[in-house]
């Protein structure tokens, strides 16, 4: 009892630093063969962009832009596509414009390569 309390508990304190990682795939949805949609959580001002890993169905995204006039935004676009090498509008930001929870549409061959940055 106390066993299974402890995993519930570590599963949730979330990753990054700690180097827990949540297993669950919850944060990408695919539409099609080629088409996923992607469930993030974004903290702007940070020092690089980088993903931090999955957290309450999310995955966790730190921006080097600031939450002013889109750049955040353009910058997670930008940052998405570097990841896949693919152009930026293959990237669409579908919920989320004024929000830290996005909602975002691209080619779901960048799902093993997101997941490649944080595992």
């Amino acid at each position: 009892m106390f066993f299974n309390y402890l995993i519930v508990k570590l599963s949730k304190i979330g990753s990054g630093r700690f180097g827990v990682h949540m297993s669950n795939d919850e944060w990408y949805k695919y539409l099609s063969d080629d088409e996923v949609i992607i469930k993030l959580k974004v903290t702007p001002g940070a020092l690089r962009s980088e993903f931090v890993g999955t957290y309450g169905g999310e995955l966790k995204v730190r921006l080097n832009a600031a939450p002013v006039d889109g750049k955040a935004n353009k910058e997670l676009i930008k940052f998405i596509a570097s990841i896949g090498r693919c152009p930026k509008d293959a990237v669409k930001l579908l919920r989320g414009h004024k929000s830290k929870h996005k909602t975002i549409q691209c080619k779901s061959a960048l799902i093993p390569l997101i997941s490649e940055c944080f595992e």
